[in-house]
Formats: structure tokens, C-alpha cells, sequence
């Protein structure tokens, strides 16, 4: 790692730190056919003409990335730099509990499942105590047999999708939900099968709910699915899971239009490159360009507008 009380690294090392990220990204990046790969080149000898350590190639590198993967692609700092700690206690203020949280509206028999689904910042332990927390709300919220669900998306800015998809499980119909796209043509499915949340056939999480959330005899309660400009990344590919559901209604403002699939690839200094590799497109294998689409735009997006919105709709 590349800190302050180290020497700077030797010029060879610049430049195949600066290779090998070049590199990963023209091989990977969703529009990377559109991009002058020898300016690329070009530009790339001039910044290492100039570049004492890694961290001074960063600029160029974000650049390149929004260039060849548009602008869901970026890169991070290294893990435990000053600017990821100072990241998690801001994000957590603005954006609530960093697991699903959920309550009843009103009382039976005329209740209504409120469920949040937050972001989920990547790590096997965020990641266990995503689906933990997921798993009570939803077995609680189930058993109240509610009359219908509010799925709030709002504060979801993306991180791991298969968990949110795991939790979400129960909400959704079996079969596919959505598709990646690759540049080649192909398409990578996304898929529900019994409580399995799969990508292209595996299994890549598991909801621990088994209990089907409508009431017997009953499969036309209504999910109100809340969005917002934040809404962003893996946020977004939740929302248009949610619109291969007959029963759900996106409802609130346009998504972020972050409806990329990003890789990551580790540098030597442990910068990460996020880079868009496919295009989100839905059960039907249609596109989605920028925002995924809502079904009722509200002006007034406020926690109480949406809500009211929400059970206007769901109590019809």
C-alpha cells in the first residue's frame, strides 16, 4: 500500500500499476468498443511523466473508467484509508440502519407491511447480519398476515444484490427476475426458484423465509415498491425485480439511471476499480437506458407523500 511514510515506488512499478488498470478496463467495460484505446495510451505516458505515487494516477484512472463504463463506473480507496473510515459514519446518518428494518401500519386485519431495504456495503459479516436481520423482519411481518406490503427502496444507493434479492424472496414471483447484458451480446439471467435467488443458474443466496406472504386462497394483496433518486445500483436492479410482480406498483421518482453491473478488480495498492461490465434489463430481457422505470411519479417524494400514496394505492 502506497502511504505517505513509505518511498514512492520505483517507475516500473507506476507503470504496470497503471497497465494492469488500463487494461482491466478496456477488457471489461460495458462500452468500451467506443473508447480510443491508443489516446488512451497516449494520455496515460503523460500522466506517468508526472506521477510520483499510485494515488497520483487516480484522477486519470476515474476518468477512464467514466469514459469506457459510464457513470456508475469509479474506484475507491484502499480499505482503512482515512477517506473509507470517514465514509461509513456519514453514510450511516443520512441513510438509516444498514440492515432491513420493517413494522405493521395499522392493525389487523387492515394492516400493512412496511419493509426497508438499505443498502449493503459489501463484506461477509455486513452480509450475514443483512440476511439475519432481513430474515426476523420478514418472518414477523408475515405472520401478521398482512393486506398488503410497502417495500421502501429509497435510501438503497446499491452494494450486494443477491442478499437483498434473498430477503425480498418471499414478495417475489418464482422464475426470472431481470438480466445482465454483456457487450458481446449474451445475457446473464437473475432468477428465483423456491426461496433460491440465482445468476445464470447459481445459487448466490437463499432466503430463510419459507412462508409465502400472501393470505390462503389470496394472491392479489398489493405491493407498493417506494423509490427515489437515490435509489441506485443494486437498489435499482430491486426495483425492477419488483416489476415482474403483476401485484407491485413503483411509486415515487425517477431511480438514479446507475442500471449497470459493476466488477471489481484490486490494484496492487488495494484501490478498487468498480466497472460497469452489463446493462440491467428486466424479466423480459428489455433494456433499461438510465432509470429504471416508475409507474406513479410523486411530485412531493417526502417520507409522508409516499406513504400516503403507498396505502392509497394498496387499500384501492
Amino acid at each position: 500500500m502506497n502511504r505517505p511514510d513509505r518511498p514512492n515506488p520505483p517507475a516500473r512499478r507506476l507503470r504496470a500499476y497503471l497497465a494492469d488498470a488500463v487494461e482491466e478496463i478496456r477488457k471489461t467495460s460495458v462500452f468500451s468498443s467506443a473508447v480510443d484505446w491508443d489516446e488512451v495510451e497516449r494520455e496515460a505516458t503523460a500522466v506517468l511523466d508526472v506521477a510520483d505515487c499510485y494515488a497520483d494516477t487516480h484522477a486519470f484512472l476515474l476518468a477512464v473508467l467514466h469514459r469506457a463504463g459510464g457513470p456508475h463506473s469509479h474506484l475507491t480507496p484502499p480499505p482503512g484509508s482515512a477517506p473509507t473510515r470517514q465514509r461509513s459514519p456519514q453514510m450511516t446518518a443520512a441513510l438509516g440502519p444498514p440492515t432491513p428494518t420493517g413494522h405493521l401500519i395499522d392493525e389487523p386485519p387492515a394492516a400493512v407491511a412496511y419493509l426497508r431495504l438499505p443498502k449493503l456495503s459489501e463484506g461477509r459479516k455486513n452480509t450475514r447480519s443483512y440476511l439475519a436481520a432481513g430474515t426476523a423482519v420478514m418472518r414477523s411481518l408475515i405472520a401478521a398476515r398482512p393486506a398488503g406490503w410497502i417495500v421502501d427502496l429509497r435510501a438503497n444507493i446499491g452494494g450486494g444484490i443477491w442478499p437483498m434479492l434473498a430477503v425480498a424472496a418471499p414478495l417475489l414471483p418464482e422464475g426470472v427476475l431481470g438480466h445482465f447484458l454483456l457487450p458481446d451480446g449474451r445475457a446473464e439471467v437473475w432468477s428465483a426458484h423456491h426461496g433460491r435467488i440465482k445468476h445464470d443458474g447459481k445459487t448466490m443466496a437463499r432466503s430463510r423465509t419459507r412462508t409465502r406472504t400472501h393470505r390462503p386462497g389470496d394472491d392479489q394483496s398489493r405491493i407498493a415498491v417506494l423509490t427515489s433518486r437515490h435509489t441506485s445500483s443494486a437498489g435499482e436492479a430491486v426495483a425492477l425485480a419488483f416489476r415482474a410482480q403483476p401485484r407491485a406498483r413503483l411509486i415515487g421518482a425517477p431511480t438514479a439511471g446507475m442500471s449497470t453491473a459493476n466488477r471489481t478488480h484490486i490494484l496492487r495498492d488495494g484501490t478498487r476499480l468498480r466497472i460497469s461490465a452489463s446493462v440491467y434489463a428486466d424479466h423480459n430481457r428489455v433494456p433499461v437506458d438510465g432509470p429504471v422505470p416508475i409507474d406513479e411519479h410523486l411530485p412531493d417524494n417526502s417520507r409522508d407523500s409516499a406513504l400516503s400514496a403507498a396505502l392509497q394505492w394498496i387499500r384501492g
